[in-house]
């Protein structure tokens, strides 16, 4: 288990589906409001009313679905590490594609299918570049670091003065 996970599921569904809301949310008034923006009349008429009456309606309801999802993907991956008792990158793109899977199966068995590896991509593909960048990031800095510190002179050891004030006539470092 990671640092970053919450250990408790109950939390991390509850974490999972405020997130997804407000992801929904975000990107939906983001989408609604682009899609608004140049499907009013063409002579413009109504711009800012139509445009934040199309985000009104169909923000929430982006985020309702986003917020599902997420639900069902979480609990999915839940049961799925408590079922193979190891958390693994496999277990969120299983989610992945089962979540998306049963979602999509309300508009058959067909569109379920074609769905599932679409679900496993979107979940692979953030996972696949955030390993790709640690890996990456830990090479250029284990690099550099190796760079910055070839040429540096050997340590040596300083033997302390008489003059120096934090060390005592015994020759020992007085700690107050």
């Amino acid at each position: 288990m990671s640092y970053g996970k919450i250990p408790d599921y109950r939390r991390r569904l509850i974490d999972s589906v405020g997130t997804g809301f407000m992801i929904g949310g975000a990107c939906g008034s983001v989408f609604d409001f682009i899609k608004g923006f140049f499907c009013v009349s063409p002579s413009g008429a109504r711009l800012a009313a139509g445009v934040a009456q199309d985000v009104l309606r169909n923000a929430p309801r982006h985020a309702g679905l986003l917020a599902a999802y997420s639900a069902l993907s979480c609990s999915v991956d839940m049961a799925l590490s408590l079922a193979r008792r190891r958390e693994d990158p496999w277990n969120p793109i299983a989610a992945g594609a089962a979540s998306l899977g049963l979602l999509d199966m309300r508009r058959g068995a067909r569109a379920a299918a074609l769905a599932a590896p679409v679900g496993a991509a979107v979940v692979a593909v953030p996972l696949g570049l955030g390993w790709y960048i640690s890996e990456l990031h830990g090479r250029l800095m284990s690099h550099s670091d190796a760079q910055r510190y070839r040429n540096l002179p050997r340590p040596v050891a300083i033997a302390p003065s008489s003059t120096d004030p934090w060390v005592s006539a015994g020759g020992s470092v007085e700690h107050n």
